[in-house]
């Protein structure tokens, strides 16, 4: 699954960031009833980019940025303060969860980093 949010996608999630400062996100993977979904033995990545066709301008995985509770389904990320300290502007994110049978869902979200006071 691909989704270009300029294009008509909505974000699932928004977040304003301040340069210089750190961000903490978290992504629950839940079935369509609300179970959560056993993530165990999953590939995930964030990427920040300026569009989804865009070359990622930061990648994170999991045990470098990204911890994964498998039997729960949840994903938690940071973006490090020096991560977003030369960053600036609007980027799309997204989490890529590849469970091992190879299904694979995306999670698009939006980011504005602005200037530090």
């Amino acid at each position: 699954m691909s989704c270009d949010c300029e294009d008509g996608c909505t974000p699932e999630w928004q977040a304003d960031i301040t340069q210089g400062e750190s961000f903490k996100f978290s992504v629950e993977m839940q079935d369509d009833a609300g179970v959560a979904v056993n993530i165990t033995g999953a590939t995930v990545t964030f990427t920040l980019k300026r569009n989804f066709d865009a070359t990622a301008t930061l990648t994170l995985t999991d045990g470098s940025g990204i911890t994964t509770t498998g039997a729960t389904g949840k994903v938690d990320g940071v973006i490090s303060a020096a991560q977003t300290a030369d960053l600036r502007g609007t980027y799309v994110g997204s989490v890529k969860i590849v469970l091992a049978g190879g299904e694979t869902t995306i999670v698009p979200g939006q980011f504005t980093i602005c200037r530090s006071a």
